[in-house]
Parts: structure tokens; C-alpha cells; sequence
């Protein structure tokens, strides 16, 4: 039957049956999309607390000494269930690792961004975070060392951090010098800095904790005047 009146649809209970139809499938989808969010979201909490302790117990631990049974007694799961959210043990070491290099990139943005930042601060702050959080700092280092990043995702995620972190660091150095001449010194900082915390904080050294972190702020400064210098 045609209708003359598109109006008169309104009166024709097949149109509202199909209305209906509409709306309750339109609920349906929303209500599975919610859902598939929500456990989307509940997964990514459980890796978080996986993760969480799985940083506090590589800074307690070498690789080799962590046990992914511990682990999961610690978390208060099996460790079938840790396998759920990644592979191995080592695919966990290199998340935590990726993790602390991101939240330590975060912190230096922050203390760059500040007002009348100097290259020395900068560099102060950063071994004072060293040493605040030296076995987790280690971990993540020897991480690296051990040559942990062996996916093509992960080492581009190092790659970016790292990149991020010269490209802050490049900053403090003089607009009037070359973006290589920044780059190079950025290099040398970084390296002469991370030398200095595993040579003057590890545990085998004979000063205390305190005349370590000193000593290290003092041949700080020295390279720092070096680099200006140069």
C-alpha cells in the first residue's frame, strides 16, 4: 500500500514495531560495547598490578633470581595467569624497564620545564632521582646491558624514550652552538652521569651512601664546566 501522507506512517503498527526493533538493537550493541570497554579496561588494571609489584621485586632481584611463582604469590594470582598478559619472563622485564625509562623521561620533562632551569640542576636532579631509586635505576640499566630488547616493538619504544630525552637535554645546552654539537654533548652527559652513579653508588664501594651522591655532584659540576667550556 502507498502512502499518500508520509505522516500517516506514524499510525501504522508495523512502523512502530519496527522502531522498536531499532532502538532495542541499537541498546544491544551500546551494551555490548560498554562491555567489551569494561573488560578492556579491567585487563589493562590487572596488568597494572602485575607490573606494580613486578618493579618492586626486579629492584629487589637480578633477573635471573625472579621467579614468575613468587611473583604471582606476591600479586595473589596463578602464574598461569601472569602467561594471560605476558608471554615470558623476559617480555615482564622489558615492560617494567620501558615502564621506569617513560616515568623517568616524565620527571626530567617536568624539571627542564622549569623556570631558569640550568644545565647543572638538571643534572643534579637527575642523580639525586638516581639515587632516591638506585635498584630500580640498575634494573632498568642492566636491562638494556643484558641486551633484554630484543622485539622490534620494544626497541622502538626505547628509541623514542631516548630520543625524547637528548631532545630535552639538547635544550640546555646554548641555541648559539649546532644541533650536533648539542647532540654530542647531550651523549657525553648522559653517559659520563650513568658512569658516574654505577661506579660511585654500587654497593661495593667503600664510602657511604651519602659521600657517594657528594663525590658524584662534584665531578658533576666539573663536567658540566667542561661542557660549557668546550
Amino acid at each position: 500500500m502507498l502512502y499518500k501522507n508520509i505522516n500517516s506512517l506514524d499510525n501504522h503498527p508495523t512502523f512502530w514495531t519496527c522502531i522498536q526493533y531499532s532502538r532495542g538493537m541499537t541498546n544491544m550493541i551500546d551494551s555490548t560495547n560498554e562491555f567489551t570497554k569494561l573488560k578492556e579496561q579491567e585487563r589493562e588494571a590487572r596488568k597494572r598490578i602485575i607490573l606494580d609489584e613486578a618493579e618492586r621485586i626486579f629492584a629487589e632481584k637480578s633477573f635471573e633470581e625472579v621467579n614468575v611463582r613468587d611473583l604471582a604469590q606476591r600479586v595473589g594470582i596463578s602464574p598461569g595467569s601472569i602467561y594471560r598478559y605476558f608471554p615470558d619472563k623476559e617480555a615482564l622485564y622489558v615492560e617494567v624497564a620501558l615502564r621506569g625509562f617513560s616515568h623517568a623521561l616524565d620527571i626530567f620533562k617536568s624539571e627542564v620545564a622549569q623556570d631558569n632551569v640550568t644545565l647543572e640542576k638538571a643534572a643534579v636532579d637527575y642523580i639525586e632521582k638516581v639515587h632516591k631509586h638506585y635498584e630500580y635505576f640498575r634494573m632498568m640499566h642492566h636491562c638494556i646491558i643484558d641486551e633484554k630488547f630484543k622485539s622490534k616493538e620494544s626497541q622502538k619504544k626505547l628509541k623514542s624514550i631516548t630520543s625524547e630525552f637528548f631532545k630535552k637535554t639538547d635544550s640546555l645546552f646554548g641555541t648559539e652552538e649546532t644541533q650536533e654539537s648539542r647532540r654530542l654533548k647531550s651523549h657525553l652527559l648522559f653517559a659520563a652521569l650513568n658512569g658516574f652513579v654505577f661506579t660511585f653508588l654500587s654497593s661495593n664501594v667503600d664510602r657511604s651512601s651519602e659521600e657517594a651522591v657528594s663525590h658524584i655532584k662534584t665531578l658533576t659540576g666539573i663536567l658540566v664546566r667542561i661542557l660549557r667550556e668546550t
